[in-house]
């Protein structure tokens, strides 16, 4: 209660308390000079400034840039991955289509001929389509291979199927 006392004197005649409240063990008193007097400085000796120096702002800076450094080099490996699937998957499209089209093929047909014309090839935009056919007893075995170069480096997509032959 005493404390509470001296505080709100305090607070009457103009002092202030560092730590503005009665409960805690009594702080140092001193005049209320204003926040831009003469005597500006607080009772641990520093002076009261605010604001951020130059030095503090170009560390922020560096540490920010590293970090964008580092989500734009996730974003061009993203768009490379992406290029990458989606070539992979046309590749792949292309390759099922032609195959279905043989598998509906006569068994006869110039297309699933193993000797004329073996390897047979398609081209269509970047990619290469090229199939064999092996002649097995009672089916034929029908090799795909869907090719296509993307930054120097060729891929390949393989397919296989057996068409049996006609009942």
């Amino acid at each position: 209660m005493l404390k509470l006392l001296r505080w709100i004197d305090c607070r009457k005649l103009g002092c202030r308390k560092k730590s503005f409240s009665p409960f805690f063990s009594e702080g140092i008193f001193e005049e209320d000079k204003g926040m831009f007097g003469k005597n500006a400085e607080k009772a641990n000796g520093k002076t009261d400034e605010r604001g951020f120096s130059l030095i503090e702002v170009m560390i922020a800076l560096a540490i920010f840039s590293i970090g964008i450094l580092g989500v734009a080099s996730m974003q061009i490996l993203s768009v490379n991955y992406n290029t990458h699937a989606r070539r992979t998957t046309g590749g792949t499209s292309l390759g099922v289509e032609r195959m279905e089209r043989l598998m509906t093929l006569r068994y006869d047909d110039a297309d699933l001929d193993p000797i004329a014309n073996n390897p047979h090839t398609e081209t269509r935009g970047i990619y290469n389509i090229t199939w064999n056919v092996t002649d097995n007893i009672d089916n034929k075995g029908i090799n795909m291979t869907v090719s296509w170069t993307a930054m120097g480096v060729t891929k390949n997509i393989l397919i296989r199927y057996i068409k049996p032959q006609d009942i």
